[in-house]
């Protein structure tokens, strides 16, 4: 959702059965935190303070981290993944330029909840290429996060 009336997700949420809603858009903290752990809020991160908002949204269940770009929405690029240092990863969603050759990498430095792709895996804009999502999910499950030395000492 983008932008949407709080009336309107419920409403359709509750509708089509959703356990989750994500959104990308403006939504403020208070407007996410009103939907609890049904939530799943999508920032686009520029840099290590854009990063930090993750806190903000302690109440949704989940906090997508993208690339940032002029719109709403991905952009297909990566991001500098040394801005996320010191973020919980316990509930982070990575994504932004995730491929299947970089997905492994992303998730050994970051070690997020979960990863999200879109472009990575299509052979033209808006057609999704079997194949590379293949290759995707193989990558990701053979990642392992390495704990960078001292942070959980």
């Amino acid at each position: 959702f983008v932008n949407a009336a709080m009336d309107d997700v419920r409403a359709i949420a509750d509708a089509v059965g959703l356990d989750y809603v994500q959104f990308h858009g403006d939504e403020t903290v208070k407007y996410v935190a009103s939907f609890g752990a049904r939530a799943i809020k999508a920032l686009g991160v520029r840099d290590a303070q854009d990063a930090r908002r993750v806190a903000e949204y302690a109440s949704a269940a989940f906090v997508l981290v993208d690339t940032a770009s002029a719109g709403y929405g991905g952009s297909g690029r990566t991001f500098d993944w040394e801005t996320l240092t010191g973020v919980p990863r316990e509930r982070l969603w990575l994504a932004g330029g995730l491929t299947p050759e970089n997905v492994a990498e992303a998730i050994a430095r970051i070690g997020p909840y979960a990863v999200d792709t879109a472009s990575g895996v299509e052979s033209a804009p808006g057609e999704k290429d079997a194949e590379k999502m293949r290759a995707f999910v193989a990558a990701a499950r053979r990642a392992r996060f390495v704990e960078p030395p001292g942070e959980n000492q």
